[in-house]
């Protein structure tokens, strides 16, 4: 046992931001000087509210925390500098280890606590869905250098299955979409995907808004298409880690959404007519960010 103060130490923390429920509650821990600590977890768990806490950007709104034994509350900003500093770094790395496999990166923690290699296959696995064999991965799943497509509640399972092929033809690497209010990943979605659902990854979030937020975090440029906005997609700066973000064809993008994307942009259409089907405008999309992704590398 340290003879030391914790570093940090959390009693009963919550936290809520306005009026919503707690993201994290009743938290209790210890971080000791010298302790080098991993945190994971799944999508909405709180990770990153809890590394803002920890890191001082964020103060809880019940709860006591202390800092090398001084009390959160009665300091000031300036106070909380030097001893930022004396914490070392936190930080929020999706990849953990850039040259590891995405098995190795989760493994680790466990490789760190000593568990045998022979244990380690029954304690990580890839999760596919029970009823169409999807295979299904989190947010941080994610390539650091990815082209995503994100489904802003997109119901029709002809135009997500349509969307799921185009994406598989362009080298797709996820397709982020909502728990509710979008179809079953079978049936007429599956066949309209002609195979595209064996080679596109699906994540299915239960908060878009704050899915776009992470992958900001992440390095993603979120361009949201819009047929209203004053940008053309051609005239727009594309590179990966890219997430084009798709809304339904009634409703288009929902206000939360835009406003996590980085760029509203719409497809220059010479016609009459200057919106398409959402299938179909994705796929002339992806073919114009292949093309250019392809020029500048």
């Amino acid at each position: 046992m340290s003879s030391f103060p914790a570093m940090v130490r959390f009693e009963n923390v919550g936290m809520r931001y306005g009026r919503g429920p707690e993201v994290l509650r009743d938290i209790s821990l210890s971080l000791e000087p010298g302790s080098f600590h991993f945190l994971s977890g799944p999508s909405g768990a709180g990770k990153t509210t809890l590394l803002r806490l920890i890191y001082l950007a964020e103060r809880p709104s019940r709860g006591l925390i202390s800092l090398f034994g001084k009390d959160l509350s009665g300091l000031s900003r300036r106070d909380l500098t030097p001893l930022r500093r004396k914490m070392g770094i936190v930080f929020q790395d999706f990849r953990l280890i850039p040259h590891l496999s995405a098995f190795d990166n989760v493994a680790l923690p466990l490789r760190l606590a000593g568990s045998p290699e022979s244990k380690l296959r029954d304690n990580v696995r890839e999760d596919r869905d029970p009823h169409s064999g999807q295979r299904l991965i989190d947010i941080a799943d994610l390539p650091a250098n990815g082209l995503v497509l994100v489904l802003d509640q997109i119901t029709d399972p002809h135009n997500v299955g349509a969307i799921l092929r185009t994406g598989a033809a362009f080298a797709v690497d996820a397709l982020v979409t909502t728990e509710r209010h979008s179809p079953d990943f079978a049936g007429a979605l599956a066949k309209s995907a002609s195979g595209g659902l064996e080679h596109v990854p699906i994540c299915s979030v239960t908060n878009l808004a704050r899915a776009l937020a992470e992958m900001g975090d992440m390095g993603y440029w979120r361009i949201g298409l819009d047929s209203e906005a004053s940008n053309q997609l051609a005239n727009e700066t594309i590179s990966r880690p890219l997430a084009l973000v798709l809304g339904a064809e009634d409703k288009g993008l929902r206000r939360l959404t835009r406003e996590r994307c980085d760029r509203l942009a719409r497809l220059d259409l010479p016609g009459a007519i200057k919106s398409l089907n959402v299938s179909n405008a994705c796929a002339i999309a992806l073919a114009l960010v292949h093309e250019r992704i392809s020029v500048r590398t």
